[in-house]
């Protein structure tokens, strides 16, 4: 779009949104009084209004001869069509009143009042739809203004600045606006101001405008069609890098040193590959990635690159134990999505051009494909490009459960001009073979100081340890040596046997006896696991078989939803106590109690393979319940994902089934106890979506476990019963008074559990 054809178009957009402001107000006084002041003003503001729109889309089709439409200027020629035909349908609805003026007499105004209050309706819905097509063709209009320019942007500056301070002249802050506005057009005017500072007061103003409309329906709509609940859960689970750890990422590498500078590769321009940062399982991977993700001095290193407000920082972190989107391609493109346009919400039409100019409300039960989601973050990062730098980190490329050598590819694809792209994994073909030649490091190589500081931390700076280094301090030099020794840069390797020698320091260990644990203790990850299983004492070997198949049921009947500490204290009791558990909540000192036995459950049975994750201590007063992002608490994880792995692993699931086989132990029917329970403690759910997670996980839990316990079902359903008979009040707020009384719920019940039992294969419940 040339300049002056930007200018005479600008004034086009501006028109309209002058007489559609005039329309709203008009009609927001009938709304109110239920008559119009002029019938005849609000039909001449509606043919103007249409003229304008009528302007705008036939100048754009008429530049089709000159060259073709761009997206964004076809976006505003639909546009444009829509709001004249809304215009001319308003039209023709105000022509049947009365607008002669030789016409008018009391009975005539008396007649058109009633019928103003008898139609409002339809005043109203024109209304709705205007301040939508306003909303629309200003955001459209910017954008096909903004793609047009390249590095002159005098004219589109003065374009927008008009825009925005039409749209919203009603605003207090357009008054400063638009004195910033001459202050710029007098300094541009005497050619005083450099094109930086005009481009920076582009992208101001673009922003402004952003926020304006970043509640626009349309817009939260598709938001809320690529958001998915899961986006941000294994990010917050990656524990915190130990202190001191990691600080090298930042620093250029020594003499000799077989790693590529990765702070170089953030501030540098012109590198056009992705910088891979590969290592073995356990080498902590995943917690160097949150702590660049979260560190300052990634943003420092960026803007030297890109300045501050041109920079785009976007993560996501494969779960390969985690819910299907988490470990996806179309998962990880979502959540890229969503972290973009949430931030620049002006250009999801010209992202999502089909979806967001097709849009029906159908589209939201209809999930995202991958290649729409490809084809849409390719538009995104090419019109991102042009006013924005964008730095995309992805973790765990060896997690995706699919085509890992395309998410490479399309991973090295986008990296180059104004997108830097940084990527993990273990080192697996598919991604060694796309990323060689690529910036790189090999975590296992580099992190022994950090081992060292992890060692000194936790081993050697145990009270009994430094007695011990007193008198043998050869001794405990020789076993923290062999500890680094052996872990050969897996540092998942190393928490573990730290973990165990300090179980043995506390246990009165010598010198000599650490050094035969530390022998004995294999160098491989699942051997290890095996190795610590073997350590519970016989009398917990039983408790902890059962911990650990709850711990996996849970994970694959919900999802992987966190689980939270006293849903697991609940698991954890007799099946009995679910029946006599009270119908109220728990106080802070039952909460505290349940908490603290819990968490010395899991430590002294399992062994450091589940852990407590302290998103919250355990004083807080907002109990923890089997909700995803609801949950106030802390919540029960394993150690590592590879901990998972070895679990579910044939010979190793076969023998911990067997510990139970005799005892009539039934991991469903323990968890579905413990969702009851919960439920009985009610007044920690304080949302529908909350409770709605609750009651799906006992309805698919108790589901699965009647394939085994079927007699058990009637006393869960009358317990259930008197606790939504209990809590009628609160459901009746959160749902509505019908939906929730007593026999619509254990309708509701009965059936789904009836649908649970089909999709575990039994019979359904009769």
């Amino acid at each position: 779009m040339e300049a002056l054809a930007a200018l005479s178009l600008a004034g086009n957009v501006m028109q309209f949104v002058d007489f559609s402001s005039k329309i709203i107000s008009e009609a927001r006084a009938i709304e109110k009084n239920g008559e119009s002041s002029s019938i005849a003003d609000l039909q001449r503001f509606a043919l103007n209004c249409t003229k304008h729109a009528t302007i705008i889309r036939s100048r754009l089709q008429a530049s089709i001869y000159t060259r073709p439409l761009s997206e964004e200027n076809q976006h505003l020629v639909d546009l444009a069509a829509d709001c004249e035909q809304a215009g001319h349908e308003f039209a023709f609805y105000l022509s049947t009143f009365s607008t002669s003026r030789t016409a008018i007499n009391f009975l005539h105004i008396l007649k058109d009042s009633i019928r103003i209050r008898w139609r409002q309706e339809a005043i109203v819905t024109f209304v709705e739809k205007l301040e939508s097509f306003q909303r629309a063709l200003t955001l459209a209009a910017i954008l096909a203004f903004q793609s047009s320019v390249d590095d002159n942007n005098e004219d589109l500056i003065f374009h927008i600045k008009a825009l925005q301070n039409s749209s919203d002249k009603n605003n207090a802050e357009s008054i400063r606006q638009n004195e910033q506005t001459k202050d710029m057009l007098i300094a541009m005017q005497s050619h005083s101001t450099s094109n930086l500072v005009i481009h920076r007061e582009l992208q101001t103003c673009l922003r402004d405008i952003s926020s304006l409309h970043r509640s626009t329906p349309q817009n939260q709509t598709i938001l809320t069609w690529l958001n998915f609940r899961q986006m941000a859960w294994r990010y917050k689970e990656i524990c915190t890098a130990y202190q001191e750890t990691f600080q090298w990422i930042f620093r250029p590498p020594g003499p000799g040193d077989a790693w590529d500078d990765f702070g170089n590769y953030l501030s540098e321009e012109g590198i056009d590959a992705p910088y891979f940062i590969n290592g073995k399982a356990g080498s902590g991977k995943s917690t160097l990635f949150k702590f660049i993700v979260d560190n300052e001095q990634t943003y420092n290193k960026l803007a030297l690159w890109a300045p501050q407000n041109q920079l785009l920082v976007l993560h996501f972190f494969f779960w390969n134990l985690g819910t299907p989107l988490q470990k996806s391609r179309t998962g990880m493109l979502r959540a890229i999505l969503h972290e973009a346009l949430s931030k620049y919400p002006e250009l999801i039409p010209s992202t999502l051009p089909d979806i967001y100019s097709n849009w029906k409300e159908s589209y939201v039960s209809d999930e995202p494909t991958f290649e729409e989601m490809k084809r849409a973050l390719e538009m995104f990062v090419e019109k991102a490009s042009q006013f924005l730098k964008t730095c995309i980190f992805t973790d765990g490329i060896d997690e995706l459960a699919g085509d890992q050598k395309e998410l490479a590819q399309l991973a090295r694809s986008l990296a180059g001009g104004n997108v830097k792209v940084v990527v993990s994994s273990r080192p697996i073909n598919a991604s060694a073979n796309v990323f060689r030649g690529c910036p790189t490091l090999r975590l296992q190589d580099l992190t022994r100081h950090d081992m060292d500081q992890y060692i000194k931390g936790n081993l050697v700076g145990h009270q009994a340890m430094c007695q011990m280094s007193r008198f043998d301090p050869r001794g405990a030099g020789d076993l923290v040596s062999e500890v680094k020794l052996k872990a050969e840069g897996v540092f998942l390797w190393v928490r573990s046997v730290v973990r165990l020698l300090v179980d043995g320091l506390e246990a009165g260990d010598t010198i000599m006896d650490l050094q035969a644990k530390l022998q004995s203790l294999p160098r491989d990850l699942k051997d290890l696991y095996r190795e610590m299983l073997s350590r519970t004492l016989p009398e917990y070997q039983v408790q902890a078989s059962e911990i650990l198949q709850m711990f996996h049921v849970w994970n694959t009947y919900t999802s992987h939803q966190p689980l939270g500490v006293v849903t697991f204290a609940f698991a954890m009791q007799p099946l009995n106590e679910t029946f006599t558990h009270p119908v109220a909540p728990l106080d802070l000192d039952q909460y505290t109690w349940l908490y603290n036995s819990t968490e010395a459950r899991i430590q002294s049975r399992c062994c450091g393979l589940l852990e407590i994750g302290r998103d919250c201590g355990p004083t807080n007063a907002a109990l923890d319940w089997a909700s995803g992002d609801d949950n106030d608490g802390s919540v029960v994880r394993y150690m590592h994902r590879t901990v998972g792995e070895f679990l579910v692993c044939g010979e190793v699931w076969e023998e911990m089934s067997e510990m139970t086989k005799n005892s009539g132990f039934n991991p469903a029917l323990n968890l579905s106890s413990a969702c009851l329970s919960m439920l009985k403690s009610a007044s920690t759910i304080t949302t529908a979506r909350a409770s709605r997670i609750l009651f799906g996980n006992l309805i698919n839990l108790l589901g699965s476990s009647i394939c085994f316990e079927n007699r058990a079902l009637p006393e869960y359903m009358q317990c259930m019963e008197q606790s939504m008979s209990k809590h009628q009040d609160l459901f009746s707020r959160l749902f509505g008074r019908e939906v929730t009384r007593t026999e619509n719920w254990l309708q509701y019940f009965r059936s789904n559990i009836g649908r649970a039992i089909s999709n575990h294969n039994a019979e359904p419940l009769r």
